[in-house]
């Protein structure tokens, strides 16, 4: 799904680093005359095999970890000046769930936390602190 230049000169590469920076700049160029990834080819299974590849081995991604990729990919529709198929977003929306599901509870099965977010601070450790705060005199 890349286009011909930005395929050419990543494979003209000699490193990793070399070809990472080819993409950040390849991308960055993104505009309504330069498509960096054929986006109008590109699909939902295409792109959740991609996700699935930036996290180690039978690992996954935070929630935050997917939206960063999710929201980068809205973003370059947006600088190609481009409208994101409806069936695209029906289509992502439905495994995106389905995902993050699959991710939770593999951390969970690994002694991970199951939720995500901060927790609610128990009533009798805030009221130690208080306490706490009242015998030391500090703010």
């Amino acid at each position: 799904v890349l286009d011909r230049e930005t395929m050419r000169a990543l494979m003209d590469a000699q490193s990793d680093a070399q070809r990472a920076e080819i993409a950040k700049a390849h991308l960055n160029r993104a505009s309504n005359q330069f498509h960096p990834i054929c986006l109008r080819s590109l699909s939902v299974d295409q792109f959740i095999e991609f996700l699935n590849s930036r996290a180690p081995r039978g690992k996954y991604l935070s929630k935050s970890g997917y939206g960063l990729y999710r929201s980068a990919l809205f973003d370059l529709y947006r600088d190609c000046n481009l409208k994101v198929p409806d069936s695209f977003q029906s289509e992502l929306k439905r495994y995106w769930a389905g995902l993050l599901r699959t991710a939770q509870r593999a951390r969970g099965s690994s002694g991970g936390a199951l939720g995500t977010g901060k927790r609610a601070l128990p009533y009798a450790l805030y009221k130690k602190l208080c306490l706490w705060l009242l015998q030391t005199g500090e703010k």
